[in-house]
C-alpha cells in the first residue's frame, strides 16, 4: 500500500526591529523681560525675626495658553539671586488660579498680589531670608534670570555675636549719634556700639563694632544706668557702693572717674535722675 510522504513546514524570516524613536525634549523658558515684583509701601509689621507681614505685587506675567507648561515658581532667597527655599502656599498666597507654582494660563487679571502669611517662618526663621524671587519655569528648569524684591524683614534680632548671650541691661543714648549700651551678666562686660539709624521704613538699622566700656572681674551689678554727657559715655553701677566709668567717644578707653570733679558731679546727677 502506498503512503503519502509528509511535506516539510515552511519557515518565514523575522522582520527587523524598528529604530528607537528620538527622545522628547522641552526647552527651558526664556527670561520674562517685563516680570517684576513690587513690595507694598506698608512696612513689615511682624516684629518676629524671620517672619514678615507684607504684600507684593507681581506684574508682567505672560497670559499663557491652556496647554502651555510654563509656570511661575517662587523662592526665598538669601540675596536677589541665591535661592534658599521653595515658596509654598503655607508661607505666601499667590493670588493666581493655582497655589504655587503661579499659574497664569488664560489669566483673568494683569497683576497678582502675593501676600506673606502671618506668623510663618521664612526658611529657618533666622532672618537670613532677604528676598522673594519668582522665575518662569517648567519641567526642564527655570529661566536664566528671574524677578526679585527685598522682603525687608523688620523683626527684632540678635545684637551682634559678642554680646548676644545673657544681656541683662540695654540702654540707648544719643549725642551726635544713637549709641547702644549693653551689659552682660555672665561675661561681666559692659559694651557700647554706634547705631546707624535711618528714616526708612524698610532699611534696618545697623550696629557698629562693640567696644568694651568696663569689664568687672567679679560681681556683675544688675543695677546700673548710663548717660552721654558731651562726647563721653558714663555708666554708673551699684558695684562697690557705686562705680562711675567714663568712655570717650570713638576709642572707648576705660577710665574710672573721681566722683567729686565738677563734670562728674553733674553727670552723677543726670544719671541719678533717670529711671533705673
Amino acid at each position: 500500500m502506498w503512503w503519502p510522504g509528509s511535506g516539510s513546514s515552511g519557515a518565514g524570516s523575522t522582520g527587523a526591529t524598528g529604530a528607537t524613536g528620538a527622545d522628547g525634549t522641552i526647552a527651558v523658558p526664556s527670561a520674562d523681560s517685563d516680570l517684576a515684583i513690587t513690595a507694598s509701601t506698608t512696612a513689615d509689621t511682624d516684629m518676629t525675626l524671620g517672619q514678615v507681614t507684607r504684600d507684593f505685587t507681581v506684574s508682567g506675567t505672560d497670559n499663557l495658553t491652556a496647554d502651555d507648561r510654563t509656570r511661575y515658581y517662587g523662592y526665598l532667597g538669601t540675596s536677589s539671586t541665591a535661592k534658599s527655599a521653595v515658596v509654598t502656599i503655607t508661607g505666601f498666597t499667590d493670588g493666581s488660579a493655582g497655589s504655587w507654582p503661579m499659574d497664569t494660563r488664560l489669566k483673568a487679571t494683569d497683576n497678582f498680589t502675593v501676600s506673606a502669611v502671618v506668623n510663618i517662618n521664612l526658611g529657618a526663621g533666622d532672618g537670613s531670608i532677604t528676598h522673594l524671587i519668582i522665575c518662569p519655569g517648567n519641567e526642564a528648569g527655570d529661566a536664566t534670570s528671574c524677578a526679585s524684591a527685598a522682603i525687608n524683614d523688620r523683626g527684632l534680632g540678635a545684637l551682634v555675636s559678642d554680646i548676644t548671650d545673657n544681656v541683662t541691661r540695654v540702654f540707648i543714648n544719643y549725642t551726635t549719634a544713637f549709641t547702644l549700651i549693653t551689659a552682660d551678666s555672665i561675661d561681666n562686660v559692659t559694651a557700647t556700639q554706634v547705631i546707624t539709624d535711618t528714616k526708612s521704613t524698610t532699611t534696618s538699622p545697623t550696629l557698629g563694632t562693640a567696644s568694651t566700656v568696663v569689664t568687672e572681674a567679679t560681681g556683675f551689678s544688675a543695677v546700673m544706668d548710663s548717660v552721654i554727657y558731651g562726647s563721653t559715655l558714663y555708666t554708673l553701677t551699684a558695684k562697690d557702693n557705686g562705680t562711675l566709668t567714663a568712655c570717650a567717644s570713638g576709642t572707648c578707653s576705660t577710665s574710672a572717674s573721681a566722683v567729686f570733679v565738677s563734670t562728674v558731679k553733674t553727670v552723677s546727677c543726670l544719671i541719678h535722675m533717670e529711671p533705673i
